[in-house]
């Protein structure tokens, strides 16, 4: 374990249950826990016209609250009276983060296919006995072949992916969910429909789910003899965070604000896993303006020094940038 259960803190994340998500008018605020506690906040702004989305008491590593702001206000000046209010470390705008488009293809025959994609419950997978196929590649690229030979395939590490809903039952990622499952943990923190509702089970079935499902492939898949596939660490235990819901009628995807990655950030910590993984993008433009004072970067960093590795994802949608030619 790269985390000591001695250095497992409490979380408690506080949701205003049943509100829609939105990031507009939207801050994440900050607390010094050595000077200040929440309730003393709540009192020094009582004069900010301002609702709850949700707090953050992770002694050590992020004490804090994200609001939302009643219309019609002046953003800058509800920041700068939240800004001097004693003990706040800083105040950053609730940004949306997007997921890059997954771009399907196979190479499974009609057979493999229609029982990799069926719903339901699988009792056996269909090995296929001949393959042209070689996608070993991937794995020697990164020389997780030699990691492979050496002994080294994930046993007993806890890898975490914020992300979408996964579809847990299907048999490459054990068919289940829970202890004993490849799936073992993970928590939801939106509904299908971009509700914000908190439960233990993160599964989704729903088409927009396939960026988990596809990214946890990478690391813990594991399918039978005759599959010319393998993951980077097929013996590691999965636990997923879901912070998208599905897509409605117009595209948009519901979720992904940076105050629900926060979150997710915190209770995988709280769950004692060893690596967290997030594939998330801002849309092009967006960085460069972004402050200097980012919370998800402030509490990333004080997970990573408690021993948890972070990895993120860059260049997402480098194929749609106007400097993709230049990659």
């Amino acid at each position: 374990m790269l985390l000591l259960q001695s250095l497992l803190l409490p979380l408690a994340a506080v949701l205003v249950v049943g509100a829609q998500e939105k990031a507009g008018g939207a801050f994440i605020i900050e607390l010094d826990e050595k000077t200040t506690t929440l309730d003393a906040f709540t009192e020094s702004a009582r004069g900010i016209n301002y609702t709850v989305r949700r707090t953050f008491n992770t002694s050590g590593v992020f004490t804090g609250i994200s609001v939302d702001i009643s219309d019609g206000s002046d953003l800058e000046a509800v920041k700068s009276s939240f800004s001097a209010i004693p003990g706040v470390i800083g105040v950053a705008d609730i940004v949306q983060y997007e997921l890059p488009p997954i771009k399907s293809s196979s190479i499974a025959s009609p057979e493999d296919l229609s029982a990799l994609t069926k719903r339901g419950e699988f009792s056996s997978i269909a090995r296929r006995e001949e393959t042209t196929e070689d996608l070993g590649f991937t794995l020697r690229m990164g020389g997780v072949d030699k990691a492979h030979a050496a002994g080294f395939k994930g046993k007993g590490v806890k890898i975490a992916f914020v992300d979408t809903g996964i579809y847990y039952k299907h048999p490459a990622l054990g068919g289940g969910f829970g202890p004993g499952y490849k799936v073992a943990g993970g928590y939801s923190f939106i509904t299908d429909a971009g509700v914000l509702a908190e439960s233990s089970d993160p599964y989704s079935d729903c088409s927009q789910s396939d960026h988990a499902t596809h990214v946890a492939g990478m690391d813990p898949l594991e399918l039978p003899d005759g599959f010319p596939v393998t993951g980077v660490a097929p013996e590691a235990s999965l636990y997923a965070y879901r912070i998208f819901g599905c897509s409605g009628t117009g595209g948009e995807r519901p979720g992904g604000s940076s105050d629900l990655v926060l979150a997710a950030m915190l209770k995988a910590m709280d769950d004692g896993v060893d690596v967290i993984s997030m594939s998330l993008s801002l849309p092009e433009g967006m960085v460069g303006s972004l402050p200097t004072y980012d919370p998800v970067a402030s509490a990333a960093q004080q997970i990573k020094d408690a021993g948890i590795a972070i990895v993120v994802a860059m260049g997402n949608d480098a194929s749609q940038s106007q400097n993709a030619d230049n990659l």
